[in-house]
């Protein structure tokens, strides 16, 4: 990562692919956090459509989003490519289809600076789609959180191994690690559902889900720890794949 400035500096980072038709929403979403510092980190996986041009105009008005392009890797690749250039003191992530809720990264930042112990703070995630929204609850989404930088750091990037599971898998490594995570009871992110996000295809989803809870459970073996991960926001990842 980048030096970190002096003041307290929230980092988004943002990994985009082909998301012409929300992005635009999302980072606004995120520019409009009232009582933070902040700056939006985007990363373009190769986007086949408009989403580099979308996201360049955006950054030629507003100096807090910084941009760049990459080959197409996968979403892991373009999230290390983000945390690469963060430069915040927290980290935090949304993905290009969600929005940011208002006042979520003040009031999770506030959490974070009243305990020094808590690595993260996770907020309610809501999701929605074309019918309406549905009842919030906690899930495995890392962006319902904010983090410190020092924990992204310590538990290291995302795997590119996974192709829709990399953010389930930096969870449980975090959570492996012992770092205190806070659930609060505001909301974290509102979460969209569509046909065209990367998780629609949810038996592949599952599939590394179940992957990412094996070799979970294989590092803990070697560690002399066994049984399943007694956590809220493990018990809250099937909520995420209906």
């Amino acid at each position: 990562m980048a030096d970190v400035p002096m003041t307290p500096l929230i980092s988004v980072l943002m990994a985009t692919f082909d998301g012409e038709t929300f992005v635009e929403e999302a980072i606004k979403s995120v520019l409009g956090q009232p009582g933070v510092e902040l700056e939006v980190v985007v990363t373009d996986d190769g986007s086949r459509d408009a989403t580099p041009t979308i996201v360049r105009n955006l950054a030629r008005r507003d100096s807090r989003i910084g941009f760049d392009v990459q080959p197409h890797a996968g979403m892991a690749a373009a999230r290390n490519a983000c945390l690469a250039q963060a430069r915040g003191s927290h980290i935090a992530l949304l993905d290009q289809d969600d929005r940011c809720p208002e006042g979520k990264l003040a009031r999770q930042l506030a959490l974070l600076d009243a305990s020094p112990e808590v690595a993260a703070v996770f907020g309610l995630t809501q999701m929605f789609d074309a019918t309406g929204q549905h009842e919030p609850g906690y899930t495995m989404l890392l962006s319902a959180a904010l983090l410190r930088r020092e924990v992204v750091e310590a538990v290291g990037e995302f795997d590119p191994g996974y192709e829709s599971a990399d953010d389930f898998d930096f969870l449980l490594r975090m959570i492996e690690s012992g770092h205190r995570i806070e659930l609060e009871t505001g909301l974290g992110i509102y979460h969209r559902r569509h046909p065209g996000q990367a998780s629609s295809d949810l038996v592949a989803t599952r599939r590394e889900s179940v992957r990412a809870l094996a070799r979970s459970l294989q590092r803990r073996r070697r560690r002399g720890t066994h049984g399943p991960l007694d956590h809220p926001l493990v018990a809250g990842a099937g909520r995420s794949l209906r």
